[in-house]
């Protein structure tokens, strides 16, 4: 990641430098499409670990240190905060477009939700 300036290599980036030819790599669904990459996905990366580890981070702790008081475990609300977010995306309830618009505070077009917002 250094070479290039810390940021993570595009999957078109990686395909080239594997091997794959240009206009492969222009279009990275030719690969993520396909059959054989989504087994290869459930192969390695099976549903079930997902969502297990998914579970775990629901309830994740850290410590909490103080040179006045004893450590103490505490939630850890911003892995719970991602894992609930996941989740909503893997059960269509939640996509990129819906959290640009509550972040950006856009009217939705939904009455309830933009009155709770603030629009009008």
């Amino acid at each position: 990641m250094a070479e290039n300036g810390g940021k993570e290599p595009s999957i078109s980036n990686i395909m080239r430098e594997v091997g794959y030819s240009k206009e492969t790599a222009r279009n990275p669904k030719k690969l993520t499409g396909a059959k054989g990459w989504k087994a290869l996905l459930d192969e390695f990366i099976p549903d079930e670990a997902l969502l297990e580890t998914i579970k775990e981070a629901f309830y994740a702790t850290k410590i909490h240190g103080s040179p006045t008081e004893p450590d103490k475990v505490i939630p850890d609300h911003a892995i719970r905060l991602k894992a609930v977010e996941l989740a909503l995306k893997i059960k269509g309830r939640l996509s990129d477009q819906q959290i640009n618009r509550i972040t950006n505070l856009e009217p939705s077009g939904d009455p309830i939700s933009d009155s709770l917002n603030g629009f009008s």
